[in-house]
């Protein structure tokens, strides 16, 4: 090109006609075989930044290759909902509440097929609902969150609407919501709308088909009991505030079961039982792009104990936790600790008179292997660390339930998210993932403010569930 610019000039000063109709057809003559050369390269350009992106979206490594809302109230008196571990925000009975006494569940109504009376019958997620084959869909898998009552429900479907665009749509596995107080029929059909392709339960979570406190009280002794009212005062409700030794947080009657029921019931619910695999979300823990990799995978083929999003998040200090952590597994145990690779482990206690400073998966999300969580050893383990000593206690939280049986299981079998390339990059409380403060702490405002810019999809597909104005924040 630079060779044939001087001859070209030239000509077209001799002629004094720079600016004349020729010169411009002379230059196109001149250039013509350049023009397609150019074009070539373009396209060349082109398909090969296509190829790499089209790579980049499913290469994956499997770590060896490679604000307030209805429901709770937290420690300073404001209503909180349920769902989360870690002393922040977790998230009566009438005619209309569907009879759920025997199995306790409540299920979604869309198809048009018959049913017993007072039942509601099942949506079925297949793979016939799926939006796309990204991800292989594995068998026995199940989301499961918890909430107290149907006052969380719009709080659920910004959750379940977010989760489904993120990562849900591709593989459509079933969802289990737990709840204290039952579900009107209108309330399970509100939720459905926000996933009207996937099989949705709505299980009471306890002993009591109504929701009655009473219920969960029968079988205390006088005794228990006199020490709970002293706890949490008289006459006792859900919404009780409760005091206790050992813990400098304040929460109600509603939370600390919540937390007992995640660190030991729950392995032991029969809704669950179908299910080997357990992706729990907190109720306000909120998805804001697309996976890019699945956790799933990952569970299933390295035949996992727990996969998380974060640790550390709490610790347990008591010292009660090495005795009963002697007494079922005949070892101590005094610290959890995450080496470089991803993988957590157990620490040995130095000496006879060393104290625990046991640390915490987070416990807004996670993904755990609920055959692992059944045994035998790690229930006795789970029961003594809850309704061992008294009922309805924080001392035992539920992050401790799942970290200390990952540890004590099989080792190298509980493994860290963001070390194995999977970033979720989940809002929970202004962080990402658990990682760090961020600039928001309420959800809206961060979404409000740059945080939707990057996920079209999450926008255009929950932005009526996100800015819905009967959710406080």
């Amino acid at each position: 090109i630079l060779s044939r610019l001087p001859k070209l000039q030239e000509l077209a000063q001799k002629n004094n006609k720079c600016c004349s109709r020729r010169m411009p057809l002379v230059l196109s003559r001149s250039f013509r075989p350049i023009y397609l050369f150019f074009i070539i390269i373009c396209v060349q350009i082109v398909f090969v930044v296509i190829s790499h992106l089209a790579v980049s979206s499913t290469y994956f490594s499997n770590g060896s290759s490679s604000e307030d809302v209805t429901g709770f109230e937290n420690h300073d008196g404001h209503v909180k909902g349920d769902g989360d571990s870690d002393g922040h925000s977790r998230g009566d009975s009438d005619d209309s509440i569907l009879n759920t006494v025997g199995s306790g569940i409540i299920s979604s109504n869309t198809s048009s097929s018959k049913s017993k009376p007072g039942l509601v019958p099942v949506q079925t997620s297949s793979e016939s609902n799926l939006k796309s084959s990204r991800f292989h869909r594995y068998e026995k898998v199940a989301i499961v969150t918890k909430v107290h009552w149907s006052k969380n429900v719009f709080e659920l479907k910004r959750m379940l609407c977010l989760f489904k665009a993120a990562y849900n749509q591709h593989v459509n596995y079933d969802i289990v919501v737990f709840t204290t107080i039952p579900w009107s029929r209108e309330d399970v059909q509100e939720l459905q709308s926000a996933i009207p392709e996937t099989k949705l339960q709505v299980v009471i979570d306890g002993p009591s088909p109504t929701g009655n406190l009473d219920d969960y009280l029968v079988n205390m002794t006088q005794e228990e009991l006199s020490m709970l009212e002293g706890r949490c005062g008289k006459p006792l409700s859900w919404f009780n505030h409760c005091n206790e030794e050992g813990m400098n947080i304040v929460s109600n009657l509603a939370y600390n079961w919540q937390s007992e029921f995640r660190s030991y019931h729950i392995y032991k619910h029969e809704a669950l039982k179908p299910y080997k695999y357990m992706i729990w979300m907190d109720s306000d823990a909120l998805c804001t792009e697309s996976w890019k990799n699945d956790p799933m995978e990952l569970m299933v083929k390295n035949d996992l104990t727990i996969m998380f999003a974060n640790f550390p998040a709490g610790k347990t200090e008591n010292p009660k936790l090495r005795t009963k952590i002697e007494t079922v597994y005949n070892r101590s145990i005094c610290h959890a600790i995450l080496n470089r690779d991803g993988f957590l482990w157990g620490k040995k206690c130095r000496d006879e008179q060393e104290l625990p400073h046991f640390q915490h998966v987070h416990g807004f999300h996670h993904i755990t292997n609920l055959d692992v969580y059944r045994k035998e050893k790690h229930l006795k383990f789970l029961h003594l660390a809850t309704v061992g000593e008294y009922k309805f206690s924080r001392l035992w939280d539920d992050q401790l339930g799942v970290t200390v049986p990952a540890i004590m299981d099989e080792p190298g079998k509980a493994w860290d998210y963001w070390k194995h390339n999977i970033t979720t990059n989940i809002f929970h409380h202004g962080d990402l993932d658990g990682k760090g403060k961020g600039k928001f702490k309420q959800f809206r405002k961060w979404w409000r403010h740059g945080g939707s810019d990057k996920w079209e999809e999450g926008r255009d597909t929950c932005n009526a569930y996100i800015f819905d104005k009967r959710l406080s924040n």
